[in-house]
C-alpha cells in the first residue's frame, strides 16, 4: 500500500491541498505522471515562452510542440517531479489560464502517448 503525503500550497490567500504518493522503490511513477497536456496554444507559441509560463509551477525538463489537425498547436510539458505536473493541473481547475489571448487546456496525460 502506498503511504500519503500532503503538500499544502498557498495561492492567492487561499490554501490548496494536495495528496501525493510517496515514492517508494516498489512503485516508479511514469512520465505521465510528471506530464500534462497543454491545449489551444497560439500557433506563434514556442519552447521558451511556454517554459516562462509554466515555471513558476515547479522545474520543466521538457515541452514538445506538436500540431494538430487543421494547423492548431497543442504541447506536452514534463515536470521534474509529479508534485509540479499536480499544482499545475489542481490550479487549472480553479482558475483559467490564458497565453496571448488564447484560453488555454491543462489536462493530465495518459499512457496513450509514450
Amino acid at each position: 500500500a502506498l503511504a500519503l503525503t500532503f503538500a499544502e500550497i498557498k495561492m492567492d490567500e487561499r490554501v490548496l491541498e494536495i495528496v501525493i504518493p510517496e515514492q517508494s522503490s516498489e512503485r516508479r511513477f511514469s512520465r505521465w505522471d510528471t506530464s500534462l497536456y497543454i491545449g489551444n496554444i497560439p500557433r506563434n507559441a514556442d519552447e521558451d515562452s511556454l517554459k516562462q509560463l509554466f515555471s513558476g509551477f515547479g522545474v520543466i525538463i521538457e515541452i514538445e510542440i506538436k500540431e494538430g489537425n487543421r494547423g492548431k498547436k497543442f504541447a506536452y510539458i514534463t515536470f521534474a517531479q509529479t508534485v509540479y505536473a499536480n499544482y499545475l493541473f489542481q490550479c487549472s481547475r480553479t482558475k483559467s489560464y490564458s497565453y496571448k489571448g488564447y484560453k488555454l487546456v491543462i489536462n493530465r496525460v495518459t499512457n496513450n502517448y509514450f
